[in-house]
């Protein structure tokens, strides 16, 4: 919404708006009728002050700043930053003279304004932004903040009939970690969803001139636009995300316990000083033995948003591309506190120094860099960071050290309460279809299912229990019936453990 604010402020106070943006596009054109060559952005820059200066008072925007101001010492993806040293050095001139002008007394007016824009100020070069007096900063909407901009576009683009039969809080919940742009674009992307459905229905009768939004346009238009920026904020609703469906792990649920709910509900047992709760903990264990969904209940308990970064990533990119980017994701979750912080898959970027998995000079760097970060911890309020892996002997020792990682848990597979637990909460949302009547003896509620499948599944991780309810849904699906039955379970049985199963034998 930084556009949006710059043209509604400046409006509001009568000032004109000079956008840097759209007068090199307006040259581009103008040149490339008659030479074919693209104008140069200190040329654009010079047209924007003549015109500032003809419609005073205005200021010049300059959009998307750190494709063109960036650090001289730039890596090589100039995906998310660039410069050009011609333009750089105009601007810092005349900021240079700005700020003189400025400081003598009974001066003149300096001249117009200039606003930079820009995804991160440690995308700009200092020498230009240490001339720039004021930096605002935009933070990701919170739930509440999107709640509000839904309801206003909602009554743009719903009509009146159709504001009472939209759950907009269900859309909004589906909207984790979008920005204002994207809330928007799904709104558009939704009413373009209607008019094409529409256009397919219409058979020579006229179409309405106020058609509905249905709520599987929003549906398929939110599948369609994606958050544009890895590690985004993703918050976590407390009615979609329940601790009591995360079966066994009870040593990290009272590891997570102690780290994030105790200190809040008492505060007096950690006021002496000398006692500090946990600010990190490992998981470590086999995959699909519930690590991820773990992190994400506590948080949701815990009332802090999530955020999740795929260290997987960190590896790819270029050696100090790949620290700028873990600098920026712990940046992120300070301007997001409270906030847990979770980083999966550990053993791809912070292997041992011997390890084969270590590449050498670049996973080095990386994993010094995430050494510096969680010894920042203590002075980052409410930052809490939790990691997993499969493979914790291949971690670098010195990151499980007290101090960074405090708790080490290992994850096991569930046990038999445990897989219970997990089947009883997956059960709970699905709609199951009991025969009494059936020849063969067969459960009579979720829970007796539950208990059956639970003793059948050893060795099955919670994964693996999803994916059994999964395969019984799909199957019920593929003999056109919309519930499942327990024999759809019995027969799913076999997919998931490799052993055949007829029936429950009861």
């Amino acid at each position: 919404g930084k556009t949006c604010l710059i043209r509604h402020v400046a409006h509001t106070l009568s000032v004109n708006v000079v956008s840097f943006q759209e007068e090199w596009t307006r040259l581009s054109i103008q040149q490339n009728e008659h030479e074919f060559i693209p104008p140069t952005y200190d040329q654009a820059f010079s047209n924007c002050l003549k015109k500032a200066e003809s419609c005073f008072p205005a200021l010049i925007h300059i959009e998307q700043a750190q494709f063109l101001l960036g650090p001289q010492n730039l890596s090589t993806d100039f995906s998310c930053s660039g410069r050009d040293e011609l333009f750089f050095l105009t601007l810092r001139k005349y900021l240079q003279d700005r700020e003189e002008l400025l400081s003598r007394k009974g001066s003149e007016s300096p001249g117009s304004l200039i606003i930079l824009e820009s995804q991160s100020t440690k995308m700009i070069d200092s020498n230009v932004l240490t001339k720039i007096p004021d930096h605002v900063y935009f933070p990701q909407p919170d739930m509440k903040e999107r709640m509000n901009l839904t309801r206003h576009l909602a009554k743009k683009y719903l009509v009146e009939s159709n504001l009472g039969s939209i759950d907009l809080e269900l859309i909004n919940g589906e909207m984790m970690g979008f920005n204002a742009a994207e809330v928007n674009l799904v709104f558009q992307t939704a009413n373009l969803e209607m008019k094409c459905r529409e256009l397919l229905s219409f058979q020579g009768r006229d179409i309405p001139k106020e058609s509905e939004i249905h709520l599987e346009d929003f549906m398929k238009a939110i599948r369609e636009v994606r958050p544009r920026s890895s590690g985004r904020v993703e918050e976590v609703p407390l009615h979609n995300v329940k601790l009591e469906d995360v079966g066994g792990l009870e040593n990290a649920k009272e590891a997570l316990y102690e780290m994030l709910i105790l200190p809040k509900v008492r505060p007096d047992l950690f006021s002496g000083g000398m006692i500090k709760p946990a600010r990190a903990l490992l998981l470590f264990g086999p995959p699909g033995t519930g690590k991820t969904l773990l992190a994400k209940s506590m948080s949701a308990q815990a009332g802090l948003a999530f955020i999740a970064a795929d260290v997987a990533q960190l590896v790819k990119s270029g050696i100090g591309e790949s620290e700028r980017q873990l600098v920026e994701i712990f940046q992120r979750a300070s301007e997001a506190a409270p906030c847990m912080l979770f980083l999966d898959e550990l053993q791809a970027a912070f292997a041992r120094p011997e390890s084969e998995e270590n590449d050498g000079t670049g996973s080095r760097q990386l994993a010094s860099q995430l050494k510096l970060e969680m010894d920042a911890l203590q002075s980052k309020p409410e930052v809490y960071v939790m990691g997993a892996t499969n493979a914790v002997h291949m971690l670098d020792p010195d990151l499980l050290r007290p101090g960074r990682f405090d708790h080490v848990i290992q994850v096991k597979l569930p046990d038999l309460d445990a897989r219970k637990t997990i089947l009883s909460g997956i059960l709970r949302s699905l709609h199951v279809k009991f025969d009494q009547d059936a020849q063969e003896q067969q459960p009579e509620d979720k829970q007796t299912l539950a208990e059956l499948l639970a003793v059948r599944t050893a060795g099955c991780s919670g994964a693996d229990l999803r994916h059994l309810c999964q395969l019984a849904g799909l199957r019920a699906i593929s003999q056109d019936r919309n519930y499942p039955t327990p024999q759809d379970f019995v027969t799913s049985l076999t997919q998931v453990t490799n052993q055949p199963h007829s029936s429950f034998g009861l």
